[in-house]
């Protein structure tokens, strides 16, 4: 018949791999609970809700909204009137009034939005990771309403051509030449936000 002593130093042993074991699940857990805290902020961080609800980020998506609507009313409308008044090279007068346009619009919106005024533009940034997802449904929200004002005060202002304004070019080709211009204009993009071309051809890429 075994001592007092004996069970009680043969008991020692379980309870030490008892106690090992439940201090190994308690880490565990709480292990488990920090890898999900952790990838629940890098989602967040990821689509960018908390800056979704700040004040900083629909008030760059206002300037992309009244930037967008300016530059769609003023180069469509020099376009238009150029038509209209039969000027001899209206081809010039609006790629030169358009890049006007453009640099003023970008000087004035870059410091609170960046400048993007295009859908295009913000898609490439967020697929690069420049912006946010939530910042960037913001920015392509706001910059679609300002296309839509810019239109409606062409109407408003009796410049709507009513239509496709190329002579001979039906909508299927307008539609067309769109999507091919807008395809050139991603790719540019996503290769000027690309970190790898300033690495490789210097800051002024």
């Amino acid at each position: 018949m075994p001592k007092r002593g004996e069970k009680s130093r043969a008991s020692m042993p379980e309870k030490v791999t008892t106690s090992s074991m439940a201090a190994v699940e308690e880490e565990n857990s709480h292990n488990s609970q920090n890898n999900k805290s952790r990838s629940q902020e890098t989602m967040l961080e990821t689509l960018g809700l908390r800056e979704f609800f700040s004040y900083e980020v629909w008030r760059a998506a206002m300037a992309e909204l009244v930037g967008t609507a300016v530059l769609v009313f003023t180069v469509d409308a020099v376009a238009i009137s150029s038509f209209h008044a039969h000027v001899a090279s209206p081809a010039v007068l609006i790629a030169a009034f358009t890049t006007l346009s453009i640099t003023i619009l970008l000087l004035v919106t870059f410091p609170v939005s960046g400048g993007h005024l295009n859908p295009v533009i913000t898609l490439a940034a967020a697929s690069l990771g420049t912006v946010s997802l939530a910042r960037a449904a913001a920015y392509a929200l706001a910059q679609c309403a300002g296309a839509v004002l810019g239109a409606l005060l062409h109407k408003a202002a009796g410049l709507s051509p009513g239509g496709c304004a190329l002579a001979g070019v039906g909508s299927g080709a307008a539609l067309s030449m769109e999507a091919v211009c807008t395809f050139v204009l991603l790719l540019a993009v996503r290769a000027a936000f690309d970190g790898r071309h300033a690495r490789a051809l210097g800051p002024v890429a």
